[in-house]
């Protein structure tokens, strides 16, 4: 009975959580648009549940918190108050109350938070007469509508359910389409599944090689050919399983976005500022673990927008801008990459004053300063350390932030980019792969070194003659349909020697970002699926090296950063 009961707090911790997420930014949403009777429904609707669900398990302060916010938004929903900032923060304070009383039930603690506070301030909201109408005179009735009533002001093609207090089980909703069966599952045991199938992978890389070799030394044989036949099917399905196991593991990037519209609302407020934020391609599809990795580098970048970037009003007033200040967050598939870009209308990065608080802090010299590119000084404020404000706040200046940024992107095999102008505005832009698993990649030999880089980093392969290669001020160029690209030797790069020098040289041109280069190897050998392993105990940044696998004939190769390599060169730190 306790198991069973154990399961059903679980049921209903999983349920609060999702309703709260989704409540925030269906909060905000009002506020901007007004008295949208849609929304205050389905708020309405959210609480209701949340409340009925906490009764039937007797978690008495959750219920006593959701019942006046839910008092308060019947009145909202009858017309009998109107929506302000005021009401807003209250219910908000309700819902930061509920999550914290939920994570309790979650971890078990045996804590007894004090909610009278947060109760005397939804109670006072109730009864403030200025938040009433002016025809509003008498106490409305604060119980519960009848589900009859509550079904008539829903959509007519709406059908939903919802469980009476006394009843176990939280909100059922049909979707209008179909009903679609899930199932919850254990993240550690898709976790564990996805691990076996990278094993299946790196076997089936090795079979396969073994079933070439074999066939090359015994063509014709019948077995061999009923071998690689076998191969060829377990080919098929092994991509087949990746595929189902990766989609296993996608979530939409709504899950990280939909805690930002509360946060730049509140944030925004704190400091006098006025903001908007526009949220593109949240149904955007990536691996779980970037869900889990790429909140902390968002919101860093967002409260760096909102506190450096975004002037106040009458700043912008003054500036010929409208006196509310935008931030976009947009996500987009590029290729196999995931790409978020964090664009604000804000002033942009002043480069002098970068370069000024860089010499002032010790971080570079005067002279060195004379010699780096715009792009290198913009990319000191990814040091550890780094903020032009000379006060620190609780939003920002305490040298800490963009370089959690880099780090946390580094994790997921990411890279952030800066786009600035000068009383325009900034871009951030953080690209990352697809999955973080399994990926396709080029092999390529230096000296007698073997190296993987992820396909998605190479454009084209060519193969040139050495007297195709210029230079111009020091740095070899190759022109390819017009355009000069930079040519970059692998082995100078990663100090590995035996370079071929013969008159034939095989290039790859790379695309970091916006950033097109070509690097230069002594041979290409062919794509292959590869298992991305990390490697404990190194230094990514410094080595440009994501991690290692192992290739179909068994040996143990390291996977190339291109996009670390390509920073330490552009941004001469290699």
């Amino acid at each position: 009975m306790a198991d069973e009961m154990d399961e059903i707090i679980n049921e209903f911790i999983i349920e609060a959580e999702e309703i709260l997420d989704q409540l925030d930014p269906l909060f905000v949403e009002l506020e901007q648009r007004g008295q949208d009777a849609e929304i205050i429904n389905e708020i309405f609707r959210g609480m209701h549940t949340l409340k009925g669900a906490a009764g039937f398990l007797g978690f008495q302060n959750i219920v006593d918190v959701a019942h006046r916010a839910e008092t308060i938004l019947k009145k909202l929903r009858e017309g009998e108050m109107t929506i302000s900032p005021v009401i807003t923060d209250a219910i908000l304070k309700g819902t930061d109350v509920l999550r914290m009383l939920i994570h309790h039930i979650k971890t078990k603690e045996e804590i007894k938070e004090d909610i009278n506070p947060v109760l005397n301030l939804l109670d006072t909201v109730l009864s403030q007469p200025s938040m009433l109408k002016a025809e509003e005179t008498e106490e409305t009735d604060v119980e519960l509508e009848k589900f009859e009533e509550t079904k008539e002001r829903m959509k007519p093609d709406e059908e939903e359910k919802v469980i009476k207090t006394e009843e176990p089980v939280i909100q059922i909703i049909k979707e209008k389409e179909k009903e679609v069966a899930t199932l919850r599952v254990d993240v550690g045991r898709i976790d564990k599944v996805m691990d076996l199938a990278g094993e299946i992978v790196l076997a089936r890389n090795r079979l396969l090689n073994l079933a070439n070799k074999l066939e090359a030394k015994y063509s014709g044989d019948e077995n061999v050919e009923s071998l690689i036949e076998t191969t060829a099917f377990l080919d098929r399905v092994t991509s087949d399983l990746q595929l189902a196991v990766m989609k296993m593991r996608m979530q939409p990037l709504q899950k990280v976005f939909a805690k930002f519209p509360r946060m730049v609302r509140d944030l925004s407020r704190s400091l006098g500022k006025d903001v908007e934020l526009e949220i593109k391609g949240e149904d955007t599809e990536v691996d779980k673990t970037v869900i889990e990795n790429i909140g902390d580098p968002l919101v860093h970048i967002i409260r760096n927008s909102i506190d450096h970037g975004i002037e106040f009003p009458h700043e912008r007033v003054a500036k010929g801008k409208p006196e509310k200040g935008k931030i976009l967050i947009d996500a987009y598939q590029k290729g196999t990459q995931i790409v978020i870009d964090i664009a604000d209308d804000g002033k942009g990065i002043d480069v002098e004053a970068v370069k000024s608080k860089a010499i002032t802090k010790g971080l570079i010299t005067f002279e060195g300063a004379e010699k780096m590119s715009d792009d290198a000084i913009i990319n000191l404020i990814f040091l550890p350390g780094f903020s032009t404000k000379d006060i620190s706040t609780e939003v920002s200046g305490r040298g800490v932030g963009m370089d959690v940024v880099k780090s946390n992107v580094a994790k997921l095999n990411g890279y952030v980019e800066i786009f600035t102008e000068k009383a325009k505005g900034t871009t951030f832009r953080i690209s990352l792969p697809l999955t973080l698993a399994i990926i396709q990649a080029m092999m390529i030999q230096v000296g007698e070194e073997i190296y993987a880089i992820p396909q998605s980093m190479i454009e084209e392969t060519l193969r040139i003659k050495v007297a195709q290669l210029k230079e111009v001020g020091g740095q070899k160029v190759l022109t390819i349909r017009e355009k000069v690209l930079p040519v970059y030797i692998l082995n100078e790069l990663l100090g590995v020697f035996g370079y071929n020098d013969s008159d034939k040289k095989y290039i790859l041109v790379a695309r970091v970002g916006d950033r097109r280069f070509c690097i230069a190897v002594d041979a290409v050998l062919g794509q292959e699926e590869i298992v991305i392993k990390t490697i404990d105990g190194i230094d990514s940044e410094a080595c440009g090296i994501m991690g290692a696998t192992i290739t179909g004939d068994g040996k143990v190769v390291l996977i190339l950063d291109l996009a670390l390599i390509s920073r330490k060169v552009f941004l001469g730190k290699g």
